[in-house]
């Protein structure tokens, strides 16, 4: 049976439920590896799978011509910003990913920056985020025939870095049986969707924290900053991290993360990890957006300190905002 064109083989591969296959352009494979923070040393595919983990892994192969293909069975790190600015340092990257859930999303990047990153391209318009390259990329491509949304995708991705992964490319990487654990970058960070506008910052704090904290979003960014340090650092001392690492200690003290603070922020999203509540309001309360950082910090820390909230109202009531 021919596998016709673009990447028709992928409803009949091992891969067809989920994967990320992620095209690199202008790095070495162990650059690539590093962009994706996975170890150097391989271990078998096989046995990382049959661990039946959540923790990421990646297996990488040089396609010659100055091209690396990542494959993530059943991951998603090649489809993260974090990583898609770091494989298209040197050149341009182009990343689909689906599930099972039927979840997909299509991302390119360039030089470090990441051009467009559409969800569920099958339901609304790709992404184009006004780059003139992304739009002609995928201009003329059928997203909508749910049969053919990833074939459509990985001929985009072709078109976008001057490769088209075939069955054969990954076939050779699952043979190869090689495969490196990730150590995965934290998520970025966003501004909130109200910007600098005061009353959709009182409206966005009423929907998030209450009625009641609706003034939360008229607070001066200074002392938003400082509230989401004070809850980042009471949340830590009642789960126990400011005793276990000092690396959080110095973290607040120096209201930025340390990277031995980075590293325990990123360890703790795996599976052995330790103090997840902890590290991700360490992590949140490093938003340059100081709103959105007490909003996120708030969301993690109410799932282990109690008193979130009535240290919000005293925090208005201290600035006199109520």
């Amino acid at each position: 049976m021919s596998d016709g064109p673009g990447g028709q083989w992928i409803s009949r591969s091992l891969i067809s439920e989920a994967a990320t296959l992620t095209v690199c352009t202008g790095l070495t494979r162990v650059q690539v590896l590093d962009a994706f923070s996975a170890q150097h040393e391989s271990e078998p595919m096989g046995e990382i799978i049959n661990e039946f983990s959540i923790d990421p892994w990646v297996a990488v192969a040089d396609l010659g011509g100055g091209t690396v293909l990542a494959f993530e069975d059943n991951g998603w790190q090649g489809s993260a910003g974090p990583t898609l600015r770091r494989v298209s340092a040197a050149g341009r990257a182009a990343s689909v990913f689906w599930n099972v859930n039927a979840v997909q999303a299509l991302s390119f990047a360039e030089h470090g920056r990441v051009l467009s990153s559409t969800t569920d391209y099958g339901w609304r318009p790709i992404e184009t985020g006004g780059n003139r390259v992304v739009a002609e990329t995928v201009a003329g491509l059928d997203f909508s025939d749910w049969k053919t949304q990833r074939e459509q995708a990985l001929v985009a991705a072709a078109w976008f870095t001057g490769r088209l992964i075939e069955r054969a490319d990954v076939e050779a990487i699952l043979n190869a049986d090689r495969a490196h654990r990730i150590l995965p970058w934290r998520d970025d960070h966003y501004p909130s969707s109200a910007g600098g506008d005061l009353r959709a910052r009182r409206d966005l704090a009423a929907t998030m924290l209450g009625e009641h904290l609706a003034e939360v979003g008229a607070l001066p960014d200074a002392d938003l900053r400082g509230l989401a340090w004070d809850l980042a650092e009471r949340v830590c001392r009642e789960t126990g991290l400011l005793a276990d690492d000092p690396a959080a200690g110095e973290s607040i003290a120096r209201r930025e993360l340390t990277p031995q603070a980075e590293l325990g922020a990123r360890a703790s999203t795996l599976s052995s990890g330790a103090h997840v509540v902890g590290w991700a309001v360490l992590h949140e309360a490093t938003n340059p957006d100081a709103f959105n950082a007490v909003l996120q910090v708030r969301s993690h820390a109410r799932y282990a300190l109690p008193v979130t909230d009535e240290l919000l109202r005293r925090a208005v009531e201290v600035h006199g905002t109520t």
